[in-house]
């Protein structure tokens, strides 16, 4: 099983990064929108997108790494100022997205719900 962390806002996610070495064999990173109360994200895609990615995980390198990041409540994330938008190393523009850290590779939007692609890229191989 891969090694995930749950990190809510921007802050949180800067400071983490700063600390995280990154130096592991694969490192991913979703961006998704925030959790309601329900334990749901407000975004049904990212609520799909969650699903697949747990279902591939299960084939994923047990030594890589998962980093959920939820990116703010509706009002927050369309905020043309949103951090994670203003970020070089995130450069967000929608959700969800799922970055491959350190060769900014990322699956943006519909095409993270494509889980042949999302399965071949969390496993380190190419799409």
């Amino acid at each position: 099983m891969v090694i995930t962390f749950d990190i809510v806002g921007y802050e949180a996610f800067d400071e983490f990064m700063a600390n995280f070495s990154g130096n592991h064999k694969l490192v991913h990173i979703f961006f998704t929108a925030s959790k309601c109360p329900n334990g749901k994200s407000w975004s049904e895609e990212c609520n799909k997108v969650t699903q697949i990615i747990k279902d591939v995980s299960e084939h994923c390198d047990p030594e890589s790494f998962i980093i959920n990041v939820q990116v703010g409540d509706q009002l927050a994330w369309r905020d043309p100022d949103n951090p994670f938008k203003k970020d070089p190393r995130t450069n967000l523009q929608e959700i969800p997205t799922i970055l491959r850290w350190k060769l900014n590779y990322k699956l943006q939007g519909d095409r993270c719900l494509e889980s042949n692609n999302l399965k071949k890229m969390l496993t380190g191989d190419e799409i």
